[in-house]
């Protein structure tokens, strides 16, 4: 009887489980941008004080979250503030036409 009670006792005895694991790596993208579209706002009287909004602009599909990037002769001399264009730092003195583009990458 007491062989078998030691064999109860044995199976009734707590167990314990090592635990595995493991790293995943998962990358989620942006949707591409399928396009960008900008509403300009002047015509500007120089000089134009740093900081003002020259362009409102939108790109689609709603829900990108690439990057924005300004390119053009003078592009420098302009920033943008969230998708909206804005003179950069300096104000713009110098009255002309100034032709930028507006680039979106996912």
């Amino acid at each position: 009887m007491k062989h078998f009670l030691a064999t109860i006792a044995l199976f009734l005895a707590p167990v314990t489980a090592s635990a595995a694991n493991t790293t995943v790596s998962i990358v989620f993208n942006s949707p591409a941008s399928t396009g960008i579209s900008c509403t300009a706002g002047g015509p500007f009287t120089v000089p134009v004080a740093a900081g003002t909004q020259i362009a409102t602009c939108a790109v689609n599909p709603s829900n990108w979250s690439g990057a924005l990037t300004l390119s053009g002769s003078q592009a420098s001399n302009f920033a943008l503030s969230g998708t909206n264009i804005v003179v950069g730092t300096n104000p713009i003195t110098t009255a002309g036409t100034v032709t930028l583009t507006l680039t979106a990458t996912p």
